[in-house]
C-alpha cells in the first residue's frame, strides 16, 4: 500500500481524522476511489462539498490568480474563514501545496491520492510574513486511497502553533484567537465535513475509523 506524504510530528498539536468505506467489489471501489480523489483535487468546491457553515476555498496559482482546474503541486488556496482576516494575507489565509500524490491503478490492489499543504505567504510575497492563522511548519494531508474494497479519506495535521512570529501585533493577536477555537475542535469539525462530502451520493456508508 503507498503511503502518504506525511511529515513528523515535532512540537504543537497534531490530529488524525479518517473515515472508510467498504464496497461490493474492488470494481465499484475504484469507481469510489476516482470520484473522491477527484472531489479531492477539485479545491475550488470544497465549500460546496463540506456545507455551507464552512470555510471558502479559492484555488490560485502561484502568481495568485484564480484557477478553475484540478490543483497541482505549487498552487495554493486561499482561505476565507469564518473569522476575521490577517493583514498579512489581505483578509485570507493562505496556504501552498507543496506535494500531490497520485497514484491511480484501477486493476491493482491499492491506489492513493493524496495533498500536503503548508501556511504561507500570500503568493509574490515570499519575503513577508505567513499569511495564516498557523506557523509555516504546520501541515495538512489530505488523503484518499483504495485497498481492494475498502475506501479510505483522511485528514492528517502535524505540528500546529500558532503564527505569532514576524507578523504585525494585529496579526498575533488575531491568529492566537483563531488558532485557539482550532484546536478547541472547530477545525476538525469542517475536516469531517469536507471528508465525509468526499463520499456523497456514491452508493456506500462511509464510518469513522
Amino acid at each position: 500500500m503507498p503511503q502518504p506524504r506525511i511529515p513528523a510530528q515535532k512540537e504543537g498539536e497534531q490530529f488524525d481524522i479518517s473515515f472508510a468505506a467498504t464496497a461490493s467489489t474492488p470494481e465499484e471501489a475504484h469507481a469510489v476511489f476516482m470520484t473522491a480523489a477527484n472531489r479531492l483535487l477539485s479545491v475550488n468546491d470544497w465549500k460546496k462539498i463540506s456545507g455551507t457553515l464552512s470555510s471558502g476555498f479559492s484555488l490560485t496559482d502561484a502568481q495568485g490568480n484564480h484557477v478553475d482546474r484540478k490543483a497541482r503541486a505549487h498552487d495554493y488556496f486561499r482561505i476565507d474563514i469564518p473569522a476575521p482576516g490577517p493583514v498579512a494575507g489581505e483578509g485570507y489565509d493562505w496556504v501552498q501545496i507543496h506535494a500531490i500524490q497520485d497514484q491511480r491503478e484501477p486493476r491493482g490492489h491499492s491506489e492513493i491520492v493524496s495533498i500536503l499543504v503548508h501556511p504561507s505567504p500570500a503568493p509574490g510575497q515570499q519575503g513577508e510574513g505567513v499569511a495564516h492563522f498557523l506557523d509555516s511548519e504546520a501541515s495538512s494531508s489530505f488523503v484518499v486511497t483504495r485497498e481492494d474494497r475498502v475506501v479510505t479519506v483522511a485528514v492528517h495535521s502535524r505540528n500546529e502553533k500558532p503564527n505569532v512570529k514576524s507578523v504585525s501585533l494585529t496579526d498575533k493577536v488575531r491568529n492566537a484567537v483563531v488558532s485557539a477555537g482550532a484546536f478547541l475542535g472547530f477545525s476538525g469539525l469542517q475536516w469531517q465535513a469536507l471528508l465525509k462530502g468526499l463520499f456523497d451520493d456514491l452508493g456506500v456508508e462511509p464510518h469513522k475509523v
